[in-house]
């Protein structure tokens, strides 16, 4: 009842009220969120790393890529 009076109350002052949000949506939204910010970390991590054990092995060999 509080919950209905309170979005007439809303309406009644100009602000749309939304149809309830499923929060699976949003966590959902929220995971894929996280999985591309990691993805692009670890690779990002992994070319960086490559950069520099290649750096140093050609330090080591005179310049010369082993």
């Amino acid at each position: 009842k509080e919950n209905d009076l309170l979005k007439t109350q809303l309406q009644s002052s100009g602000i749309e009220v939304k149809a309830e949000s499923s929060t699976t949506d949003v966590s959902l939204k929220d995971w894929k969120q996280y999985l591309i910010a990691i993805s692009i970390i670890l690779v990002l991590g992994m070319a960086i790393g490559a950069y520099i054990l290649d750096y140093f092995n050609r330090r080591r060999h005179g310049g010369f890529r082993v």
